[in-house]
C-alpha cells in the first residue's frame, strides 16, 4: 500500500460516521469524523484531507452543498456522496457530476475507492503480484538501455533469461 491517505467524514449519524473511521483506519489510512460542516472546518484547517465521504441527508446543509464548498476551498479534496437512499430525479440532479456511493459502504467498497483515488492522485497502479515482474513503460516495449535483442548495453543477457530462435 502507498502513502496513508486523510479521509473527512460529515455524517449527521455519529455511529454511523464513527464506524467509517474505524474501517479506514483498520485499511491502513487516517480518518476524521464531523457532523456537520461547520463541525468540520477546524479539522479542514488542521488536517490536508485528500478524500470527503459526505452524507447527502443532513439538516443544515445536503453533501452536494458541502461538496462545492470543500473543492472550492481545497481543489485537491476529492468528495463523495453517499446516501441509503438510491439518487433518483432531484437527488440525482442534487447530485450531478459527484462520485455517488450507496449506504451501507463495506470495508471491501471502502478499499476499492482509497485505491482507486490513490491511483488517481498519483497515476500509479499498485498491484500485489505473488513473484516480480518487469512491465517495461515505453512506446517500443523496450527498457532504458536495452537493446533489441533484450539485452541491457553491456550485451549480457541476465541470469536465467533464454534467447527465442531467431527468424530469417
Amino acid at each position: 500500500m502507498g502513502a496513508a491517505m486523510n479521509v473527512l467524514i460529515i455524517d449527521d449519524y455519529k455511529s454511523y460516521g464513527e464506524s467509517l473511521v474505524s474501517m479506514i483506519r483498520v485499511l491502513g489510512h487516517e480518518a476524521q469524523y464531523a457532523p456537520s460542516y461547520t463541525e468540520a472546518e477546524w479539522l479542514l484547517d488542521l488536517f490536508p484531507f485528500q478524500l470527503a465521504l459526505l452524507d447527502f441527508d443532513m439538516p443544515v446543509m445536503t453533501g452536494p452543498t458541502i461538496a462545492e464548498k470543500l473543492t472550492k476551498r481545497f481543489p485537491t479534496i476529492r468528495p463523495v456522496i453517499m446516501s441509503a437512499r438510491p439518487p433518483d430525479g432531484s437527488r440525482r440532479e442534487e447530485i450531478g457530476d459527484w462520485t455517488f456511493l450507496q449506504k451501507p459502504l463495506t470495508r471491501t467498497v471502502l478499499q476499492e475507492l482509497l485505491n482507486h483515488l490513490a491511483i488517481e492522485k498519483t497515476g500509479v497502479r499498485l498491484m500485489i503480484r505473488p513473484s516480480f515482474e518487469i512491465v517495461r513503460t515505453t512506446p517500443d516495449h523496450k527498457s532504458a538501455g536495452e537493446t533489441s535483442d533484450g539485452r541491457g548495453e553491456s550485451g549480457t543477457k541476465d541470469e536465467g533469461e533464454t534467447e527465442a530462435p531467431r527468424t530469417p
